[in-house]
């Protein structure tokens, strides 16, 4: 079952910085298309990179907290792990605003370019999140 769980944390978590890495590239398409086009854009590439993100979000916390109290590693990982949660906590952050971000370059308009450039600055954010979160991990866990 352990190796189950893992498995499924390490796949959202891969999944969750390929998915921070296309919004950034995203909000660089909307931002150079223009805002008249980026309901057409986000009408099929950010519903789906929603929806992704999201499910690969809420596996990533299913399997972490699972494995914590089932296994007893927030005890193991000492420091290590305690950073690796804060920027969990960052990337779950991050992602509420990157859905705020998508909503609003759906709508278009003179929203849609200021969330154009804030999703392309936050998907990069993410993306150092997600590999702080791996870096640690690996500390915590060797």
């Amino acid at each position: 079952m352990h190796t189950t769980l893992l498995t499924i944390h390490f796949v959202s978590i891969a999944a969750g910085i390929g998915i921070s890495f296309f919004m950034a590239v995203l909000g660089i398409v909307v931002e150079k298309q223009g805002p008249q086009d980026a309901p057409i854009v986000m009408k099929y590439a950010g519903v789906a990179s929603t929806r992704l993100g999201m499910g690969a979000l809420t596996l990533l916390w299913a399997s972490g907290l699972w494995m914590t109290f089932a296994y007893d590693m927030a005890s193991v990982g000492g420091v290590w792990f305690q950073i690796k949660i804060g920027f969990v906590v960052l990337l779950t952050i991050g992602v509420s605003l990157q859905m705020v971000n998508l909503r609003k370059m759906r709508e278009g308009g003179e929203q849609a370019a200021k969330a154009a450039a804030n999703s392309k600055k936050l998907g990069m954010g993410l993306l150092a999140s997600g590999i702080i979160v791996i870096t640690t991990a690996v500390l915590a866990f060797g």
